[in-house]
């Protein structure tokens, strides 16, 4: 494996293991973004409260994280509910990514991966679509067509499009997810070691 993705527990993916701050920081987003979108209903799945008494102790998962990153992509870009189903679509898509990133041993398996891209537009009836694309065909997904995205653009009549890079998007998230359990494993031994 890469020593730049760190491993991932896939069996925890839906433990609230991340604090709010930490969520921030891994995310990039601000605590005014995050506190909107949960007043407006977009996160009513995610980090549910885990300790009872004041303030919110709101305590975020892997997927929350994926579906956060996500959403920080394509917000602003196309109507807010629309980024946030188009987010939960993508999540698959970012897990697949990483489980296959997970089993690289070298730069040459890295490299053997399909690169993704996940792609939102309107149609020509102005209906919010995505599709998510792969450099080399695979089973549910659209192989990249000859002349690339913009050439498909073109013959299907988009005039604009977000586009996110699945494999960076996985590779930049899972690393600050490693950095911040680093952190948190850090910290427990310090706790440990004081008792």
């Amino acid at each position: 494996m890469l020593k730049a993705i760190p491993l991932v527990d896939l069996a925890k993916l839906q433990e609230p293991a991340f604090s709010h701050t930490e969520t921030l920081r891994i995310t990039g987003l601000t605590a005014d973004t995050l506190h909107t979108w949960h007043k407006r209903g977009v996160l009513v799945a995610i980090a549910e409260q885990q300790r009872p008494g004041r303030g919110h102790r709101r305590r975020y998962s892997v997927l929350d994280l994926i579906y956060l990153a996500l959403l920080r992509e394509l917000s602003g870009k196309i109507p807010l509910v629309v980024a946030a189903w188009v987010s939960l679509q993508g999540v698959q898509a970012v897990l697949g990514t990483y489980d296959l990133i997970r089993l690289c041993e070298s730069a040459e398996d890295f490299d053997q991966i399909p690169s993704a891209a996940l792609i939102a537009y309107e149609d020509e009836h102005g209906q919010t679509k995505f599709d998510v694309f792969v450099d080399k065909k695979q089973e549910g997904n659209l192989a990249l067509p000859p002349g690339g995205i913009q050439s498909w653009m073109r013959t299907m009549n988009i005039r604009s499009a977000v586009v996110v890079d699945i494999a960076t998007l996985t590779l930049q998230l899972f690393a600050k997810i490693g950095d911040v359990t680093l952190e948190q494993q850090s910290r427990q031994k310090k706790k440990l070691t004081q008792r």
